[in-house]
């Protein structure tokens, strides 16, 4: 039997992973830094097998992050965690006061200006996006004779 290589994949929090689990594990970790540039994974077949899923869904999630630019495949060689990824992991997120210091764009300060994006100041029948409040709560009818 031949010896497993490559890292060691992130773990998924559910017992049956879906697609968009395992596809979201693995760019996470990808973003987080825990792979670096020109790390080899594991085959599809062993990361199925690690995953308790089909070969073909790895197939997919693995070919999703090669066109994404995570991954590099060659054929008879295996897949390798890309270059690039170094540069996409170094961002910083932005803290709660870089947020609150930002003055609004040019274009939204536009779409906060658009009088369609706000309530209409005189209330009538049809206007998009108002309830008619005189249909709530809604009247409950008992039925005895069921």
């Amino acid at each position: 039997m031949r010896k497993a290589r490559g890292v060691f994949l992130p773990p998924v929090g559910h017992r049956h992973p879906r697609r968009g689990d395992l596809y979201r594990a693995l760019r996470n970790a990808l973003l987080d830094g825990v792979f670096t540039p020109g790390d080899r994974l594991p085959s599809t077949r062993q990361a199925a097998a690690d995953y308790g899923v089909s070969r073909g869904l790895m197939e997919e999630v693995f070919g999703q992050l090669t066109h994404e630019g995570f991954f590099e495949r060659t054929v008879g060689r295996g897949t390798f965690i890309s270059s690039e990824v170094a540069r996409l992991g170094s961002r910083q997120k932005p803290t709660a006061r870089d947020l609150r210091s930002r003055a609004p764009s040019k274009r939204g300060l536009i779409v906060a200006g658009n009088a369609a994006g706000r309530e209409p100041e005189a209330l009538r029948a049809f206007n998009a996006g108002i309830a008619d409040t005189s249909e709530f709560p809604w009247k409950v009818h008992t039925y005895s004779n069921l």
